[in-house]
């Protein structure tokens, strides 16, 4: 799902940042992007970099915030889609599980949406999309700590939103509902973030763009 948002950024001429913490999968999905991508609609060739980071460590905002600052990429989209996936019963031998899932999908969300909202609050424009999860309406017996992790990210943006809105910053909470996510990367890892990716796209050419590319050039 990730790298579909890529894909659809960069066909509307934004430069990519994507952020996963695998390292593989992520220089495939770059390689992949770049073959795709050649020229935006917007017009000229898609800048797309990546850096590996584990969204779910205590400091994970904080650290790709302050890498962002010294790389000077300044988005002007934020999305929030690292996720992870388990489906049973819940026990005790479950537990590193359930505080591995509500550290990725829960912990770094406000940080990032904070720390890099406040820079679209002082230009007066940005967007952030949060991925959920149709499992944020209904609690489900089996997925009882997706939905809840979910759930807090739907209050969450709802909230926000509202916040952000007299800046000018957008905010949207996407319910995404089943896919095949065999066609994400071939495979599910068990425990583990199916598609930690954070992706922090940069508009290189667009109409109402505003700032600059990766590169130092001015938009268009």
């Amino acid at each position: 799902m990730g790298l579909e948002f890529a894909r659809q950024l960069g066909l509307r001429g934004y430069d990519l940042l994507l952020v996963s913490n695998r390292a593989e999968e992520l220089a495939a999905a770059a390689s992949e992007l770049q073959g795709s991508l050649p020229d935006s609609q917007a017009g000229g060739a898609v800048a797309i970099r990546t850096h590996w980071s584990d969204l779910a460590l205590a400091n994970a905002a904080d650290n790709l915030f302050s890498w962002c600052m010294e790389e000077k990429i300044v988005p002007d989209v934020l999305v929030n889609d690292a996720g992870m996936f388990f489906f049973k019963e819940l026990g005790v031998a479950d537990l590193d599980k359930v505080q591995a899932m509500i550290h990725l999908h829960v912990t770094p969300v406000p940080g990032l949406c904070l720390l890099f909202g406040e820079e679209m609050k002082k230009r007066g424009s940005g967007y952030i999309l949060n991925v959920s999860s149709m499992a944020a309406r209904l609690p489900v017996p089996g997925i009882t700590v997706y939905s809840a992790t979910k759930a807090y990210l739907k209050s969450f943006g709802k909230s926000l939103s509202y916040e952000f809105q007299p800046y000018g910053v957008g905010v949207t909470c996407h319910h995404q509902g089943m896919q095949n996510i065999w066609d994400l990367f071939g495979r599910i890892s068990t425990g583990l973030p199916v598609l930690a990716g954070v992706l922090l796209p940069h508009i290189v050419q667009c109409p109402v763009g505003l700032g600059q590319s990766l590169s130092g050039r001015k938009l268009l």
